[in-house]
């Protein structure tokens, strides 16, 4: 069904709804576990403001027109995606859980930390809030030993430490009823901070601790690696658009002009700017 005779079922889509622009990217887990990109397709964002859906019916046609795309290059009839979320509204907390069990005998077990991460789920919130995502931290058995790692354990008693991501209801309903108007039914939702590090971060860079930031044109997004595990994550309301504004503003040029000159002469980096280059602007 495409040129790398990959099987239709071992396909995975992913959506991103952007400020700048709605992508989908259709792969597939290869021999070695990695993603092959075989796809994609781009539509403009003008429903979203700073990682927030503001106008509906454009967000839609965003996603209708970027999911067209990528089935027209992939061959791949689009019913189902994996979307990511972000947004200001999005907040991280810490919780603790405290597990009791008869631990002299029977080692805790992938099951019990299974379950009680669901339970974490159930966790009552801010009303209007929902929780997004539950990210183990750390566990502490019987007060002495703290590990990441306690299944195969013996131990009584477990505290452990979750990072809880939540966000508005509402905001998170937005992008199931753009999806679902578009004829695109939601895997799961996924925080877009947890899918930059796992895109592009290596296991040993977060055992070593690193933060991750991704600027994207209404927000920027922010995670925090420590002994392997995401520890702090963060949306901020800022992102290259205003960078693009203020070019504007203070060259007195359209914004479209003022994004091709960042673009093509831009740089954080004043090793690397050039202070005797003239740009003529038409």
């Amino acid at each position: 069904m495409n040129k790398n005779n990959t099987n239709v079922n071992n396909l995975v889509v992913g959506l991103d709804i952007g400020t700048t622009k709605i992508a989908t990217v259709v792969g597939y887990r290869n021999e070695n576990g990695q993603i092959e990109v075989i796809g994609h397709g781009l539509g403009d964002s003008t429903g979203v403001e700073f990682g927030e859906i503001k106008n509906l019916n454009h967000t839609v046609e965003g996603i209708l027109h970027s999911k067209d795309i990528a089935s027209q290059r992939t061959n791949y009839e689009i019913e189902e995606a994996y979307v990511g979320i972000a947004g200001h509204h999005i907040k991280t907390s810490k919780y603790n859980r405290y597990i009791h069990r008869d631990g002299n005998k029977n080692p805790i077990s992938q099951e019990e930390i299974d379950n009680a991460k669901e339970d974490v789920f159930q966790v009552e919130v801010t009303p209007g809030e929902k929780i997004i995502d539950v990210i183990p931290q750390r566990y502490i058995i019987d007060d002495v030993r703290e590990t990441s790692e306690p299944v195969g354990e013996l131990g009584n008693k477990i505290i452990a430490t979750y990072q809880l991501i939540t966000g508005k209801d509402k905001e998170i309903q937005k992008i199931f009823d753009c999806c679902h108007n578009a004829n695109l039914e939601i895997s799961d939702v996924i925080l877009e901070p947890i899918a930059s590090g796992l895109a592009c971060l290596s296991e040993e860079e977060k055992k070593q601790g690193c933060v991750l930031v991704d600027i994207g044109g209404g927000t920027t997004d922010m995670i925090i690696y420590i002994d392997g595990s995401p520890v702090y994550t963060k949306v901020i309301s800022l992102g290259g658009n205003i960078i693009t504004k203020d070019i504007a503003q203070v060259c007195k040029i359209s914004e479209d002009v003022a994004e091709q000159l960042k673009i093509k002469h831009g740089t954080c980096i004043v090793d690397k700017s050039n202070a005797n280059n003239f740009i003529t602007i038409s």
